[in-house]
């Protein structure tokens, strides 16, 4: 039986690689991962399943919390990572750091899950689980301007890399 029909019945609003888009994912991750480590990025893991605390300090729970997907163990609140962002911020503020230390560049080839409701699933465009290259930069005012410019070429790379010349 082939997997993409029987998607829709046991994975529907995911994404299911296969076969040669399997190895094109992997060498999407590799060419990301050879172009920003030599930027000074940091390559970065963080959980798949967080305490609910966290999403609710961070306002994501107040926010999106009828789109995560929730977990109950042990008398405890948890979420599905539904974004990169507060594992980010905590690796971050797990030192105290100078303003000499930055710019500090994390990035992560994250998946991050959403319970979307069938009716928005669309495709790639609206799905409930995905991979996302996500980063963050924590700079000061005066690194702004070049941090950005860096990003805005990092961007200009992957599209023409991946064939997008109107954008």
């Amino acid at each position: 039986m082939e997997v993409t029909k029987e998607r829709a019945r046991w994975a529907s609003g995911f994404i299911v690689r296969q076969g040669d888009r399997y190895f094109i994912n992997n060498d999407r991750g590799e060419l990301i991962i050879a172009r920003l480590s030599p930027q000074g990025y940091q390559e970065i893991r963080t959980p798949q399943v967080v305490d609910i605390d966290l999403w609710k300090r961070s306002g994501h729970a107040d926010k999106f919390g009828s789109n995560m997907f929730m977990l109950h163990f042990e008398e405890r609140d948890y979420a599905v990572k539904p974004m990169n962002c507060s594992g980010h911020m905590l690796i971050f503020k797990s030192q105290t750091r100078s303003y000499r230390d930055l710019p500090i560049r994390y990035f992560e080839l994250g998946t991050v899950y959403r319970q979307e409701k069938a009716g928005v699933l669309h495709g790639l465009l609206r799905v409930r689980g995905f991979t996302q290259d996500d980063a963050h930069i924590f700079c000061t005012p005066d690194q702004i301007q070049s941090e950005v410019s860096n990003v805005v070429e990092l961007a200009r790379f992957l599209m023409k890399t991946f064939g997008f010349s109107e954008y």
